[in-house]
């Protein structure tokens, strides 16, 4: 399951202009893209499907996407809060590490940690 918009390609959130939205077609878009005025019709390349001019009520929340997306986000939060916190612990034991490697390894892991959620 694609977790990013297949218009603009922003990950999809709870924020206002990122929630994802179903259309006709039963493909995904996010707040902001239903709501550009030229786009008239889903931007997968094997759809043509338009989308009419309405209510962004008139589109479901899709949900089951939305709370998928809201799950790995706390996974990935709850990793940097447990890296954070041995680096904050290696630092407090002076032999073990330098704070200077344990900063570098913690953005490091972030890093990594962001680019694995896109693959999500």
């Amino acid at each position: 399951m694609d977790a990013n918009c297949p218009s603009c390609l922003n990950l999809f959130s709870p924020g206002p202009l990122t929630i994802p939205h179903i259309l006709s077609c039963s493909h995904t878009l996010c707040s902001a893209c239903l709501l550009h005025p030229g786009l008239l019709q889903c931007p997968v390349l094997s759809c043509q499907a338009p989308i009419p001019r309405q209510s962004m009520d008139m589109f479901p929340v899709n949900c089951y996407l939305l709370g998928e997306v809201m799950v790995r986000q706390a996974k990935v939060r709850k990793v940097e809060d447990l890296q954070e916190q041995l680096c904050v612990n290696l630092f407090e034991d002076k032999s073990a590490v330098s704070r200077v490697s344990c900063e570098e390894a913690l953005f490091k892991s972030r890093e990594q940690s962001a680019q694995n959620l896109k693959r999500l």
